[in-house]
């Protein structure tokens, strides 16, 4: 099972980007009798989007699903980001 645990209000991370750490050690904390399989928090510089915060309530997760999840979601950001630049500039490549 895997929890996202970004909401859908607008937290005060551009203020403080320790929050999403924060919410994931709580939310790891809240789920502390659930099978863990990992967790990830990356939050990007400032302007470049939401934190990716992920945490996957399933030890039998291999590790290379585990990484491979991660690169799956950063290569959609990644697409996101170059869509935006290529609206902004048609003549971005």
């Amino acid at each position: 099972m895997t929890i996202d645990t970004l909401d859908s209000v607008e937290r005060a991370e551009k203020q403080n980007p320790a929050i999403p750490f924060e919410t994931m050690a709580l939310t790891i904390r809240h789920n502390e009798g659930a099978s863990f399989g990992g967790a990830i928090v990356i939050v990007p510089p400032d302007g470049a989007g939401h934190p990716i915060e992920i945490l996957v309530l399933d030890s039998t997760i291999t590790p290379g699903d585990f990484y491979a999840m991660l690169t799956s979601r950063i290569q959609g950001v990644v697409s996101e980001l170059d869509a935006k630049a290529r609206q902004q500039n048609p003549h971005w490549r």
